[in-house]
């Protein structure tokens, strides 16, 4: 019966708004760890509100200075109630990315919690100050029912995710022991869908890359652009090349779903350089069906295009007549 009457105490929890009220008090914190100006705040939210909650609870914190010159403070807490029981080690982070408060539309403030409808507005409400709340409250219920948690607890919280986790792999190597356990149990990772509740089993970490894709013209197109792009902004002696060996030249017109317009003949190392440089001039895109840039064959449209293109150092014939 344990576990009904701790879910029932946590019903009880959230419907007497207590979850709402406790979460405007941490969301009021201003942590943001990247503004070197808010660091006090970062020490104040795990000395303030995390340590006397969790001490209440029967767990002996310890806060930490970070490895990392500069990075925010850690705090580790501990709730042992045997030797021959698991251990469960959890995450959390106590700070949030930048306010940008004059972002915010009118009615909201990033540190002051907002109720809109089914919506609560704030900093941290969902990355992370709601979900360790959660899970601290979640202890404090199995608490109220059964007298004890039934495990050994771990808990750590930092103050730097949001600026890359410094000095955590180092901390974490130096306090192995303090923080070893059979399971480690974070929250805080997506949610699929807002009515689904969503775990993930296991985590190999993640990496980060630019995918270029071709297939079909118009794909093999995007992919060069894609290469010459980096090309172009990482050799600038190849631009310099090109435009001593190319001259620009008019293709044929012909008629355009916004009338007639006019082939721009160029290489392909000058593509994506050209589409930058002529961003501004008047009616110049790319044309998927005949695989060209092309630009509408007004007078005045020709005329920006060859004096745009001369302006960053293109040579360009003039279309005959």
């Amino acid at each position: 019966m344990t576990r009904d009457a701790a879910i029932e105490t946590i019903s009880g929890y959230f419907d007497a708004g207590t979850f709402q009220a406790e979460l405007a008090d941490l969301v009021s914190y201003e942590t943001e760890s990247q503004n070197p100006d808010q660091a006090p705040e970062l020490l104040r939210y795990l000395r303030d509100a995390m340590a006397p909650r969790l001490t209440g609870m029967g767990f002996a914190c310890t806060l930490h200075d970070n490895p990392a010159p500069g990075a925010g403070p850690i705090l580790i807490a501990e709730r042992l109630e045997g030797g021959d029981l698991p251990t469960i080690l959890s995450y959390g982070h106590g700070d949030v990315i930048r306010a940008q408060t004059d972002q915010w539309r009118e009615g909201l403030h990033p540190f002051t919690l907002v109720e809109e409808g089914d919506r609560l507005y704030g900093r941290g409400t969902a990355d992370n100050k709601g979900q360790h709340l959660i899970n601290i409250a979640a202890l404090e219920a199995v608490i109220a029912a059964r007298g004890r948690l039934g495990f050994n607890c771990r808990m750590v919280i930092e103050t730097g995710e949001e600026t890359g986790s410094p000095g955590l792999h180092d901390f974490f190597a130096a306090h192995k022991d303090a923080l070893s356990a059979d399971v480690l149990i974070a929250s805080d990772g997506p949610r699929l869908q807002p009515e689904t509740p969503t775990m993930f089993m296991g985590s190999r970490g993640g990496v980060t890359f630019d995918l270029g894709i071709g297939g079909g013209h118009t794909g093999d197109e995007a992919f060069q652009n894609t290469r010459h792009q980096r090309n172009a902004e990482n050799n600038a002696d190849e631009i310099a090349a090109a435009q001593a060996e190319h001259t620009i030249s008019f293709g044929p017109t012909f008629e355009g779903d916004t009338g007639t317009r006019v082939e721009v003949a160029m290489p392909s190392v000058a593509k994506h350089h050209l589409k930058q440089t002529t961003r501004s001039v008047t009616g110049y895109g790319y044309d998927h069906s005949r695989q060209a840039w092309t630009v509408d064959a007004t007078q005045a449209s020709v005329t920006e295009t060859i004096e745009t293109l001369r302006d960053h150092g293109w040579a360009v014939d003039p279309p005959t007549e």
